[in-house]
């Protein structure tokens, strides 16, 4: 900025070349200050756009990722399962944030959360969490609705894995 603001005031305090054509008319003063004035708004635009405000004006903003439970139900995420057991464990808890997430399940079929899952991410899907990291797979999660979602960091709640056996098995 300093060499273009020293440049822009020499041009409008030093003396122009001199012209060879009629002497009468001063064509070298208006040259100069066209030039100046055009250097100077140059630099404003520029300095204008570099100070940030063309990203402000042209970039997308974004909301900050929703990691836990907590972001979870303050925004009121709609999230959908392809079975009501994603809430069956948490919906008589005294917790307020299992209560709003609970509010805000949507039983919904596979294809169903596929068709919706790939026009937007507004829906959030319930994945499980396996030993050692793994997740487990569901019809509807797949190439085409994943692009427009990411992992929440901590979990929603967790409960034990019961199974229901048959008499007798081993």
């Amino acid at each position: 900025m300093d060499y273009t603001a020293l440049r822009t005031y020499a041009m409008l305090v030093n003396q122009a070349p001199t012209f060879l054509w009629d002497s009468n008319v001063p064509r070298h003063v208006p040259a100069r200050h066209f030039v100046s004035w055009f250097q100077f708004l140059g630099e404003v635009i520029s300095d204008t756009y570099n100070a940030g405000l063309a990203s402000v004006l042209s970039s997308p903003r974004y909301e900050p990722p929703i990691e836990m439970i907590e972001d979870l139900a303050s925004r009121n995420v709609i999230w959908a399962g392809n079975h009501v057991s994603w809430t069956w464990s948490i919906e008589e808890d005294d917790n307020p944030d299992l209560q709003t997430i609970t509010r805000n399940f949507r039983c919904l079929t596979n294809e169903q959360m596929n068709e919706i899952g790939q026009r937007s991410g507004d829906l959030a899907f319930g994945i499980e969490r396996l030993q050692g990291g793994h997740f487990t797979t569901e019809p509807h999660v797949n190439e085409a609705t994943v692009i427009h979602r990411r992992i929440m960091r901590g979990t929603s709640y967790w409960s034990h894995l019961y199974m229901l056996l048959r008499k007798g098995s081993p």
